[in-house]
């Protein structure tokens, strides 16, 4: 169950996106798990998924500009504004970030990724 639209869209304006896959306990759903893709305002794009997977720390994350951290146990991608402002394609910077973090965290916590696929910039 995707809370909330990932699309190419709304990605420069960047609230927060989460995905998560749902349990019920008979009284509604309930996350088991969360990843989240967002902005700290004036500084940088960020990206954690929740319970961190397996490996997470790992996984390749786009551009080469973003960095990964490990902070209390749960890996954490970044892309700082300036990277962005200064790369050769500002506006697939953030999008690599986005799809490569979401396909990180999501295809390593076993969800549907080909389900939630987003379509090229060319087909918005």
């Amino acid at each position: 169950m995707r809370q909330g639209p990932l699309d190419r869209k709304n990605l420069l304006a960047m609230s927060p996106k989460f995905v998560s896959e749902p349990f019920d306990m008979g009284i509604g759903k309930h996350f088991t798990s969360l990843l989240t893709i967002a902005r700290w305002i004036g500084t940088s794009y960020y990206s954690y998924t929740f319970p961190s997977p397996s490996k997470m720390e790992e996984q390749a994350i786009l551009p080469a500009a973003a960095n990964s951290n490990n902070s209390n146990d749960s890996p954490k991608a970044t892309l700082r504004f300036e990277d962005v402002r200064i790369s050769d394609d500002p506006r697939a910077s953030p999008v690599g970030f986005v799809e490569s973090a979401y396909h990180a965290g999501a295809g390593l916590a076993g969800w549907k990724v080909v389900e939630h696929a987003i379509p090229s910039l060319d087909e918005l």
